[in-house]
């Protein structure tokens, strides 16, 4: 499974809260901690435009349903060896501020937890352009963990 952007947030939850399903997760320039950024005072202009729908997604307070959302929990609920392959990148120039951050918090989690990831961070901003260069690397590293 694969996503970008929102998709790439959703393609890592689904691989996460159902490993036994998925061998493989691809996020490109994903919004990982979209659960958690909802309370998050410091975002941007851009950021506060998918605000509503975030919040329409995952409640307007904190909840238990955002908690069994939250990718940077999730991959705890199971054995790093039983996770998914989690292929991770983001473009340099994203122009949404917290997400390289976030992507940062999350792979060092992922490397204290011994799980089976690459992350990657080229030049490129948060667009088709971007998107449509990185998933060469995504089927690639897909194909090499699937075996086929």
């Amino acid at each position: 499974i694969a996503g970008l952007s929102m998709g790439g947030y959703g393609a890592l939850a689904l691989a996460l809260r159902h490993p036994k399903k998925f061998k493989f997760v691809g996020s490109l320039s994903g919004v990982i901690a979209a659960p958690r950024e909802i309370e998050n005072k410091k975002t941007t202009e851009a950021e506060k435009i998918i605000l509503p729908s975030m919040r329409q997604a995952f409640g307007d307070v904190e909840n238990d349903f955002r908690t069994a959302h939250d990718v940077s929990l999730l991959y705890k609920n199971v054995p790093a060896p039983s996770l998914p392959y989690i292929y991770l990148v983001i473009g340099v120039r994203d122009g949404y501020p917290t997400l390289i951050p976030r992507h940062h918090e999350f792979i060092d989690l992922l490397r204290a937890y011994d799980a089976a990831y690459e992350y990657h961070e080229p030049p490129g901003e948060h667009n088709w352009a971007f998107w449509d260069k990185e998933i060469q690397g995504v089927l690639k590293r897909m194909r090499k963990v699937l075996k086929f």
